[in-house]
C-alpha cells in the first residue's frame, strides 16, 4: 500500500489498483535491494586424477526478477591439485613422458620404469551467469521464512591452465624403480604420503591443451585454456538481519572437457616427435566442483526498496486483506427483518407477524395453549384441551363453571397484608440454578407466605443491560417462581412476575405487591438465550 515502493514507471498501474478500478486486479511490483555476496570454500576438479581439496574465492551481484527467480552474476578463482596413488603406464598423456619407456623394439634405446604417476595443478577463472529459483519464499502459513532454500542454472565460460610435475629439477627423472616392488600394493593414503616426499611440487610443465579456435593460446600449449560450459546447483541462505545473510551452495560445472586434469588418454602412445594421432582419448569429461559458505549484504535504501523479493511471501497482502480488509471495498452487511419480531426474513417460517406478539427462535408467533391463537390475541391464554377449539378471541366452548352462573352476595373481604420484609435469593456468574443456600432462604420465605394467605408476592429479577442480561434476569425470576411453586406448593396465581427491573443483577427479590395486577406469567423475552423453561 505504501507507494514509496513504487518507482515512477509503475505508479500508474498501482493507482488504478488502489483507486479499485475494475481494469486493474494486481498491486504494482515494489522496488527491492539489489544483493552484493562474497563466496569462499573448496574447489575440486571431477576428472580421471583423483583430486585433492583445493580452494576457491569469489564476488557476485544478485538481483530478483520476481518473487520465485532472481540473476547473478558472479567470478569464481580457484586452484585445485590432483594426485593419483596408481603406476599409470600411458606415456601419451605429454610427449615429455617419453623419458619413463621401457626398452621395445619401437624405442631399442629407452631405460625407464614403464609408468609414471600422475599429479597436477589447475587454476580456473570461472564467470557465471545464473538463473537462481526459491523453493520456499510461497508460505500458505506463514509471513516469511529466515531460510530460503533454492536451485541454480547458469553459464560458465570457464578459462584455465593445467600443470604438471613431471621431473624433478629442470628435467630429471623421479626414480619411480627405486620405489620397489611393493611400494603399490599398499593402502593409498601410505602411497600418496610418500609420493607427496618424492616430488618436489614445482609443476614444471604445461599439460596439453584442447586446440581449439576459441582458445587464447592456439599453439595447443600455453597458458589458459577457453571453454564453454553450463552449471547446475543447489544453495541454501539464511538471514542474520534485514541487510546480511549467510549462504552455502554447492555447483557443479559442465565442461565437457577432458583436459582439466592434464590425464587425457586412455590408450595408445606418442613418438618420438611427440605425435599423439594414435593415442585413445578417456571417455570421461573432466567437470568443475565448486562448494561455498558466502556472505550477502543488501544494497538500498529500506525506506524506498523492500528486502529482496526472494525474501518476500507473495501471499502476505492477499491473506492481509482477507484477515483484516484495508484495500477491499466489502458491501454493508445487511439482514433484513420486515416484520421486526427479532428473527431475519432468511430465517423467519411467519414473515408477517402481528406487532407486538412475542415469537419463537424461528420467527412464528407463540400459542402457550395450542389452541390456534397467539398469544398476543388470546384472551384466554391457558385453555384446557377439552375445551377446544375456540373462538377468534381465543376462548374455549367450555361452559362456566355453575358456581359461578349463582352470583353470590358480594363479602368483603381483608385484603390488607401484613407480610412484611421477604428475602432475596442470589445466584453465582451466570448460574440459574437453585443452590442448596438459596433453598433454604426460599423455604423460610414460603412458611411466611404460607402464613399470609391474602398477600400476592412478586418475583422481581433484575437486568437491563442488553437481551442477554434481561433473558437471564428472566430465567432466575422464572427458577425462583418454579421452585415456590413445584417444590414448596405454593399456588402460582399468587405470584406476580417482573424481570429486567433496575438492581443487583445476580439477586432476585421476592417482595409484597398486594393490589399490583402483575402478570403471574411473561413469556421469554429472548427465546433463543433462554436457560430454563
Amino acid at each position: 500500500m505504501d507507494s514509496s515502493y513504487i518507482p515512477a514507471s509503475r505508479m500508474a498501474q498501482q493507482n488504478e489498483w488502489k483507486n479499485n478500478s475494475k481494469n486493474q486486479n494486481f498491486p504494482a511490483r515494489p522496488r527491492d535491494m539489489w544483493q552484493l555476496g562474497v563466496t569462499g570454500g573448496l574447489f575440486m576438479v571431477d576428472g580421471d586424477c583423483p583430486a585433492l581439496p583445493g580452494w576457491n574465492v569469489g564476488v557476485g551481484i544478485r538481483k530478483s526478477l520476481g518473487y520465485v527467480l532472481s540473476l547473478r552474476g558472479s567470478i569464481s578463482y580457484g586452484q585445485n591439485k590432483g594426485l593419483d596413488y596408481r603406476k599409470n603406464p600411458n606415456l601419451s598423456n605429454h610427449p615429455s613422458l617419453a623419458v619413463y619407456r621401457n626398452a621395445s623394439p619401437s624405442f631399442p634405446n629407452a631405460s625407464g620404469p614403464g609408468f609414471y604417476v600422475h599429479n597436477y595443478k589447475n587454476t580456473t577463472i570461472a564467470p557465471s551467469l545464473d538463473l537462481l529459483v526459491s523453493f520456499n519464499n510461497i508460505m500458505f502459513h506463514s509471513k516469511e521464512n529466515k531460510l530460503n532454500i533454492y536451485g541454480v542454472v547458469g553459464y560458465s565460460p570457464v578459462f584455465y591452465k593445467t600443470q604438471l610435475d613431471l621431473f624433478s629439477g629442470a628435467n630429471g627423472r623421479y626414480g619411480y624403480a627405486a620405489l620397489g616392488a611393493g611400494f603399490f600394493n599398499r593402502s593409498r593414503q601410505d602411497i600418496r604420503s610418500d609420493m607427496k616426499n618424492l616430488f618436489d611440487g614445482e609443476y614444471e610443465t604445461d599439460a596439453l591443451l584442447n586446440d581449439r579456435s576459441q582458445n587464447l593460446n592456439k599453439s595447443g600449449l600455453g597458458k589458459y585454456n577457453f571453454r564453454h560450459s553450463f552449471n547446475t546447483g543447489l544453495g541454501m541462505e539464511y538471514r542474520l538481519s534485514k541487510k546480511v545473510s549467510l549462504s552455502f551452495e554447492t555447483k557443479y560445472v559442465w565442461t565437457h572437457d577432458d583436459y582439466m586434469d592434464g590425464w587425457i588418454f586412455a590408450g595408445g602412445d606418442v613418438d618420438s616427435r611427440g605425435d599423439i594421432s594414435q593415442a585413445k582419448l578417456t571417455p570421461d569429461k573432466d567437470n568443475l566442483i565448486f562448494t561455498n559458505i558466502g556472505i550477502h549484504f543488501n544494497l538500498g535504501n529500506p525506506a524506498t526498496k523492500t528486502a529482496p523479493l526472494w525474501w518476500l511471501n507473495p501471499l502476505d497482502h492477499a491473506y492481509s486483506e482477507l484477515n483484516n480488509p484495508v484495500h477491499m471495498k466489502i458491501p454493508r452487511q445487511s439482514l433484513p427483518d420486515g416484520d421486526d419480531d427479532g428473527v431475519t426474513d432468511q430465517f423467519d417460517i411467519e414473515p408477517n407477524t402481528p406487532a407486538g406478539c412475542p415469537v419463537d427462535s424461528k420467527g412464528k408467533s407463540r400459542d402457550t395453549d395450542g389452541d390456534g391463537v397467539p398469544d398476543c390475541r388470546d384472551k384466554e391464554l391457558i385453555t384446557p384441551t377439552a375445551c377446544q377449539p375456540v373462538n377468534a378471541d381465543g376462548v374455549g366452548k367450555c361452559p362456566d363453571p355453575a358456581c359461578c352462573t349463582t352470583r353470590p352476595e358480594p363479602q368483603i373481604v381483608d385484603k390488607s397484608c401484613t407480610i412484611g420484609d421477604l428475602p432475596s435469593v442470589s445466584f453465582k456468574g451466570s448460574s440459574v440454578s437453585i443452590s442448596a443456600d438459596a433453598a433454604a432462604i426460599l423455604a423460610t420465605a414460603a412458611a411466611k407466605i404460607k402464613a399470609n394467605p391474602s398477600c400476592k408476592i412478586c418475583v422481581v429479577g433484575h437486568g437491563t443491560a442488553d437481551k442477554r442480561a434481561q433473558q437471564l434476569s428472566w430465567d432466575r425470576a422464572n427458577a425462583v417462581k418454579t421452585y415456590l411453586v413445584e417444590k414448596l406448593g405454593i399456588s402460582e396465581d399468587r405470584f406476580g412476575f417482573k424481570y429486567g427491573e433496575e438492581g443487583e443483577s445476580n439477586t432476585v427479590d421476592l417482595m409484597d405487591c398486594t393490589g399490583d395486577d402483575s402478570p403471574n406469567s411473561i413469556p421469554a423475552p429472548h427465546p433463543n438465550l433462554q436457560k430454563t423453561k
